[in-house]
């Protein structure tokens, strides 16, 4: 599946958007392995054109190209680069310009 950005937060888990106001929701809620994805797993923001990557999990990891991505980090996202949210695997890419 193909999941456009829109704005310029973004929140990816399996919960609900009503939860986060001002942010945008990406709900992995159907697929398959989305029970190992926590309620507000990562988040994406845009900063100055930049797309970045927050681990936002307590119990479930995310890895950015196999590599931890800890709660108090903020790694820059690049065309193709892999997230994994548990037993997910997203890849990002540039296509469109980032808003924000």
């Amino acid at each position: 599946a193909t999941y456009p950005l829109h704005c310029a937060s973004i929140v990816i888990g399996r919960g609900s958007a009503d939860t986060l106001p001002h942010d945008e929701f990406i709900n992995l809620v159907g697929c398959k392995e989305s029970q190992t994805v926590s309620r507000q797993h990562l988040r994406l923001v845009c900063n100055k054109g930049q797309w970045q990557v927050t681990h936002l999990s307590q119990l479930n990891d995310t890895l950015l190209n196999g590599h931890d991505v800890n709660a108090t980090d903020r790694l820059s996202l690049h065309d193709g680069d892999l997230l994994e949210l548990a037993q997910i695997s997203l890849t990002f890419h540039t296509g469109f310009p980032a808003s924000g």
